[in-house]
């Protein structure tokens, strides 16, 4: 098996801990996987991509019956919810599709993922959809005017 970790642009140093990519052929044993307080976007290129909500628990993977090859994006804790714009309790211990939590986006973005050949052509295009994503990011700006909002109706008085 073959394990490689490649850094984010600087635009996404903040958000994304790193991409990553596994290649292992068939017969590859399983491995044990270990908690590690991030969320992950898993793109499996026999099947759709899922996100891989914070683990409480390790889990061992099973031997592999055929080839396999995976990338996938590794967002820094507490920083998945902005870009998926799903709450990250509700991802804890969970596998969830791309489509169920990007929708159409999710599904068009694992199709152009697929196309590509180079690992290093799909995490450019990963690369660029996080980006999109934050630009148009509903649930930080939700979030914020529910932390914030109610502060503009507090008054504060000065007498004593």
């Amino acid at each position: 098996m073959r394990y490689v970790e490649h850094a984010p642009s600087p635009a996404l140093r903040d958000r994304v801990e790193c991409f990553w990519s596994i290649s292992a052929p068939a017969g590859a044993p399983g491995h044990r996987v270990l908690p590690d307080g991030c969320v992950d976007i898993l793109f499996d290129v026999s099947g759709s991509p899922v996100v891989v909500g914070a683990m409480t628990r390790a889990l061992v993977t099973e031997t592999t019956a055929a080839a396999t090859e995976l990338l996938g994006v590794r967002f820094r804790p507490g920083e998945a919810a902005s870009v998926l714009g799903v709450s990250l309790r509700e991802l804890s211990d969970a596998t969830i599709d791309l489509e169920d939590v990007w929708g159409a986006r999710g599904r068009r973005v694992s199709d152009a993922a697929l196309e590509r050949r180079l690992v290093e052509e799909r995490i450019a295009l990963l690369s660029r959809a996080i980006e999109e994503r934050l630009a148009d990011d509903p649930y930080r700006v939700k979030a914020l005017r529910r932390r914030f909002g109610a502060l503009q109706s507090v008054k504060f008085s000065t007498d004593t």
